[in-house]
């Protein structure tokens, strides 16, 4: 199984608080998805296909995780976009709302086709 690749940005500055839980907005650039050729019976026939499993987590300072998001997102480009992938990556943008008591933000992402993983951890203090 190979190594998923990300590149983070997290932007505490946008931190807003929101009652005792601040949101912030993290963006990933995850290169090396696995594209595969839409099936023959759909349209267009450029397509190229694939999907990332995407798990957010943050934890405290006694390790007690606590799940912000997690969902299975279907990719689907043009031959056009598909270079573009697999050149710079994809770029994804999620607003997510932190605990006060968070000290870390964990973020994995998988490749569902292949299996390839890739994973971070943002320290928040």
């Amino acid at each position: 199984m190979s190594e998923l690749q990300i590149s983070p940005e997290f932007h505490p500055s946008r931190l807003a608080p929101k009652g005792d839980a601040q949101t912030t907005l993290t963006e990933l650039a995850p290169k090396g998805i696995t594209l595969i050729d839409a099936p023959l019976g759909r349209t267009p026939k450029d397509a190229w296909e694939g999907a990332l499993d995407i798990l957010i987590a943050q934890s405290n300072s006694a390790g007690e995780y606590t799940k912000i998001f997690e969902n299975r997102l279907n990719l689907r480009f043009s031959d056009e976009q598909r270079e573009q992938v697999i050149q710079d990556g994809v770029s994804l943008t999620r607003s997510i709302t932190l605990q006060s008591a968070s000290h870390q933000l964990h973020v994995v992402l998988r490749d569902v086709t292949t299996g390839a993983t890739g994973s971070l951890r943002i320290p928040l203090r």
